[in-house]
């Protein structure tokens, strides 16, 4: 498939990582029209509806290293966060615009934020977690080389969400 003048099917491994703005959390809230797809990406306790300032807080924009990924004609086109967490370097929060799913892109957006996590934290192993529904993600991070671990704490979550982990050396 082509978009923006790019074949994505040989798109190289790695997508641009620059830091968000103001105006790119404003077209990524239009990216969630439900509940469960907002608290499948944002976390079980994300609100929805949500407004500018409960999904900047719920998003955990300000205190979290926030990314985006751009076409070629300046487009969003992915978004993802970074932290350290339970001694890992920890992916949370990714997610492709709408009109580019499907397209692989979900391997070059999880690889290009493990590098930038072991960039920020220099961790030896990668974490994430995900919606035991979401089968095309958990297609990608196992095909990235992520495993089921055992849940790290007892939230109440481990019977929607899967927590997955890989060495940082993994490769997709």
């Amino acid at each position: 498939m082509v978009a923006s003048g790019i074949d994505w099917r040989f798109a190289a491994c790695a997508m641009l990582l620059t830091s968000v703005s103001l105006e790119d959390i404003s077209v990524l809230m239009t990216w969630f029209g439900d509940e469960t797809s907002t608290q499948e990406w944002g976390g079980w306790e994300f609100r929805y509806p949500f407004d500018d300032s409960t999904f900047r807080v719920d998003a955990q924009i300000d205190e979290l290293d926030s990314f985006v990924s751009r076409g070629e004609a300046g487009e969003l086109i992915a978004f993802g966060q970074v932290k350290e967490k339970y001694g890992r370097g920890h992916v949370a929060r990714l997610v492709l615009a709408p009109e580019y799913r499907g397209r692989g892109l979900g391997t070059d957006l999880v690889s290009s934020l493990c590098d930038k996590a072991t960039e920020l934290f220099d961790c030896a192993e990668h974490s994430l977690f995900v919606s035991r529904a979401n089968t095309a993600a958990l297609r990608c991070y196992v095909g990235l080389g992520f495993i089921e671990a055992p849940y790290p704490e007892d939230d109440g979550t481990e019977d929607k969400t899967l927590y997955m982990v890989r060495r940082a050396s993994a490769s997709g």
